[in-house]
């Protein structure tokens, strides 16, 4: 469980994003994949190829396929890929959340952090 001063942190930098950007959660056959693939593909970090085949390798479906941050002309300007999974400890089911192809545009990376938020949310392991 999180702590309080931890929820306060987190909450203060939630804010500091959220003046002028927000982040999306990609989920397949949605208008914002169609949207994110597209950014991954223009972007110049790492090889679309690449990309796109861990993309294909969605373990758990009904958890998104990556985050994207928006600026406030809704360009998509950030991306984290999210590779969620089950596994069984202590006799319980519990979902982890791997993250991988984290690119955001250089002069928004100070806001990178800003793509960890929802997944702090979730309590993951």
């Amino acid at each position: 469980m999180i702590e309080n001063k931890d929820k306060d942190f987190i909450e203060k930098l939630k804010q500091r994003a959220e003046r002028s950007l927000k982040v999306e959660e990609v989920n397949p056959n949605s208008q914002l994949y169609i949207e994110t693939i597209n950014y991954l593909r223009k972007q110049k970090y790492l090889k679309f190829e690449e990309i796109i085949k861990v993309l294909k390798n969605s373990f758990v479906t009904n958890y998104p396929l990556g985050y994207i941050i928006k600026n406030h002309k809704n360009n998509i300007v950030g991306f984290m890929g999210t590779i969620f999974s089950k596994k069984i400890h202590d006799n319980k089911e519990h979902i982890y959340c791997n993250i991988h192809s984290w690119i955001v545009d250089k002069s928004y990376r100070i806001n990178s952090f800003f793509l960890l938020i929802p997944i702090i949310k979730k309590k993951l392991y």
